[in-house]
C-alpha cells in the first residue's frame, strides 16, 4: 500500500505520542508499504495516519450497502463514479513493486524459493457504509498469485485510506467470519474500522461491547466493515477503543461465529486455533 499521508495541521505532542503508541503497537503488520517486503504475514493488521482533527459525529447513520462486479484495474482507474481518493489508493497498489515468495498447495513457499513479481488484478467494490467519519468505501482485491485482501477509504476526504492483503488463508469448516485489517486515523478520537469477510449464510453483524450494547456493521458481498466508537482516551494504547465481540447472524438472528478484537485493533486467533493463524469465528 502507499505510504501513510499526513496532513500540514499542527498536532500536539500529546496527540502526536498517542498516534506513535499505536503505530508501534502491533507486530509485523499485514497492511503494506510499498518497500516492505510482503512475504512476512500475520494476523495483525494495523496502519495510523496523522490527518485533521474533525468533530465525531453524536449518532451511526444509516447504512448504504453496495456490491459491485469485479473490475479491472485499468477499468476501475477509468470508471468516473469512483472517488477520487479510492482511484490513488487503488493505483498505489498498482504500481507496486509486488514481489512475494509464492505459494504452494495455499501455503507460502518452502525455504530455498525466490521471490516473484505480481500484480493486482481486479477490484471490486463491496460496501459503502455511512460511518461517524463519513461515508466509507470497501473494495475487495485479488493479485495474480491467488493473494487477496481488501482496501478502505474514505470519500469526502483522506481520512481513512489504507489497504492489507496477503496469502488467502483457509478458515476451519462452519465458519462465519474471518478477521482481515484494521485502520485507526487518530487513536482514541476516531472510530477504529475493521474488516473481515463471512460466510455464506451470514446476513448481518453486531458490534457487541463490553457493557451489551450493540451496533450494526455493514455487510456485503462477502464482506463486513466495522466500526467501534473509541473511549476518549489517547494516552493509553490498551484503551484507545473498547474491545468488542463481532457477532454474526443468520437470517433468523441465529448465532454463527464471532470473532474478538481489542482495543488496539488486533484480532488474536480463537481457542485452538495456531497462535500466528488468521482469525476465524
Amino acid at each position: 500500500m502507499r505510504r501513510p499521508k499526513y496532513s500540514a495541521t499542527p498536532v500536539s505532542d500529546e496527540e502526536l505520542g498517542a498516534m506513535l503508541g499505536a503505530f508501534a503497537g502491533p507486530g509485523e503488520p499485514l497492511l503494506r508499504q510499498e518497500q516492505q517486503s510482503l512475504h512476512r504475514t500475520s494476523r495483525r493488521a494495523i496502519v495510523v495516519a496523522a490527518v485533521v482533527v474533525f468533530a465525531l459525529a453524536l449518532s451511526v447513520p444509516a447504512l448504504a450497502l453496495h456490491e459491485d462486479v469485479a473490475q479491472s484495474v485499468r477499468e476501475f482507474l477509468a470508471k468516473k463514479s469512483e472517488p477520487k481518493n479510492a482511484k490513488e489508493e487503488i493505483e498505489g497498489v498498482a504500481r507496486g513493486p509486488l514481489q512475494a515468495f509464492p505459494l504452494i498447495k495455499g501455503t507460502l513457499r518452502r525455504s530455498g524459493s525466490t521471490e516473484l513479481p505480481y500484480k493486482l488484478t481486479s477490484v471490486r467494490q463491496v460496501v459503502a457504509a455511512n460511518t461517524p467519519q463519513g461515508e466509507i468505501r470497501l473494495y475487495e482485491l485479488r493479485f495474480s498469485n491467488g493473494y487477496r485482501g481488501s482496501a478502505m477509504v474514505s470519500v469526502a476526504d483522506r481520512g481513512v485510506s489504507g489497504a492489507s492483503w496477503g496469502p488467502d488463508t483457509p478458515c476451519p469448516r462452519g465458519w462465519a467470519l474471518k478477521a482481515g485489517g484494521s485502520f485507526v486515523t487518530l487513536p482514541g478520537r476516531t472510530p477504529l474500522f475493521v474488516t473481515g469477510r463471512v460466510g455464506d449464510e451470514v446476513a448481518s453483524v453486531e458490534v457487541t461491547y463490553p457493557d451489551g450494547h450493540t451496533s450494526r456493521a455493514a455487510v456485503g458481498g462477502g464482506y463486513v466493515l466495522a466500526w467501534v466508537i473509541p473511549t476518549g482516551n489517547t494516552r493509553d494504547p490498551a484503551n484507545y477503543s473498547p474491545p468488542v465481540n463481532l457477532v454474526a447472524r443468520n437470517t433468523a438472528g441465529k448465532e454463527l461465529g464471532h470473532i474478538f478484537v481489542r482495543s488496539d485493533g488486533d484480532v488474536p486467533p480463537s481457542p485452538g486455533q495456531p497462535a500466528q493463524a488468521v482469525a476465524c469465528g
